[in-house]
């Protein structure tokens, strides 16, 4: 197994994921960081438009995937 992080990216900054998970492989560390995105987006309903990313990197901090955040909130 290793360990992949998923940080966040937007207009604003970073927001890094200095713990990390363990996965077997890196498509379920991709799978994994496409959840983050979903929650991502929708917990931003209520909050607004959120742009960003989440981007999967791996234990030397190189980025495997990039995963978009997109929530159009209609209020």
């Amino acid at each position: 197994m290793a360990r992949y992080f998923f940080d966040f990216v937007n207009d604003s900054g970073t927001s890094h994921d200095h713990q990390g998970r363990d996965f077997p492989c890196p498509d379920s560390a991709k799978q994994q960081g496409e959840l983050i995105a979903i929650d991502l987006q929708l917990e931003q309903e209520l909050e607004g438009p959120c742009f960003g990313k989440v981007l999967v990197c791996d234990v030397r901090g190189q980025e495997l995937f990039s995963i978009p955040v997109h929530s159009n909130s209609i209020h």
